[in-house]
């Protein structure tokens, strides 16, 4: 169950992503291509679920795997800096995670735990 929650909350923080990358210009066709300002266009490679996906955002590879029809991650999602566990994560625009116990080893095995608005990215809508 946790793999999924972190599987769909990386999957909402990329097609964030995409959002803001469109309202600076870009815009983005079916397939996944990408249009830079009417001038430039890039299509990713396609993903095929069991091999690797890596972050872009820090460089962390995820190892994949299809279990029926849907694509898990098979760790759980690590970005962000630490967050002391007392304290709230806030809209600064800096990904913030807290570690079980604030041990910087949970996170390593267990991956990140994030508030609902910071895996969201504040975005109430």
């Amino acid at each position: 169950m946790k793999a999924k929650i972190f599987f769909l909350i990386t999957l909402l923080l990329f097609s964030t992503s995409f959002i803001v990358f469109a309202q600076s210009g870009m815009t983005i066709r079916s397939g996944g291509a990408i249009t830079v300002n009417g001038n430039l266009s890039i299509t990713p490679p396609a993903f095929t679920c069991g091999t690797p996906l890596t972050d872009t955002r820090d460089g962390k590879i995820y190892n994949t795997v299809l279990i029926g029809t849907q694509c898990w991650f098979v760790q759980n999602l690590n970005i962000g800096t630490k967050f002391i566990g007392s304290a709230n994560q806030t809209n600064n625009g800096i990904i913030e995670k807290y570690c079980y116990n604030n041990d910087d080893a949970n996170c390593a095995i267990y991956g990140g735990l994030y508030q609902w608005d910071e895996a969201m990215q504040y975005v109430t809508t």
